[in-house]
């Protein structure tokens, strides 16, 4: 079955739950609406029994309360989202406070190496040592004697 065929089922039913949900929602601010207009009309008309007065009274109450609750939650998730935001600056300039000190230390590190090269190759220069051993150039007879001197020594 393909995967469009096998997703239908949930999109609908996802669908349905988003209409019921407006749907509620209509029906809870219809109802908010009606009850106002029968606590004006209330208000405004003929006596009422004082039950009646004190449920409509109820009922406005408990409306405001939703409301200063509804304030409440909004208040507290903009607050939340500050939070984020400054946390995620504060991070983002951590992070960039991090790197610089990095690329400082790096730099400084290969100044360093590179002094310490300089004065390696100066020094080097000062001390090298011209020519060492023997000369390349020698003849026979001096091969041949200094081959015996040191077979001698190497006897004794």
């Amino acid at each position: 079955m393909p995967r469009r065929r096998r997703n239908l089922g949930s999109r609908v039913m996802a669908q349905r739950r988003a209409q019921r949900a407006e749907e509620q929602e209509d029906e809870e601010e219809h109802e908010v609406v009606e009850e106002e207009e029968q606590f004006t009309e209330c208000q405004t008309g003929a006596k009422i029994g004082a039950k009646k007065q004190r449920k409509l009274e109820e009922k406005q109450a408990r409306k405001a309360q939703r409301e200063a609750e509804q304030e409440e939650r909004e208040e507290r998730k903009r607050t939340d989202q500050q939070r984020d935001e400054e946390r995620k600056r504060e991070e983002e300039r951590n992070r960039l406070d991090e790197q610089h000190r990095e690329a400082e230390e790096r730099r400084a590190k290969e100044e360093a190496e590179r002094r310490e090269q300089e004065e390696y190759l100066r020094l080097k220069e000062q001390f090298s040592v011209e020519e060492e051993g023997l000369q390349e150039d020698m003849t026979e007879e001096e091969v041949r004697s200094w081959g015996s001197i040191t077979l001698r020594k190497q006897q004794k």
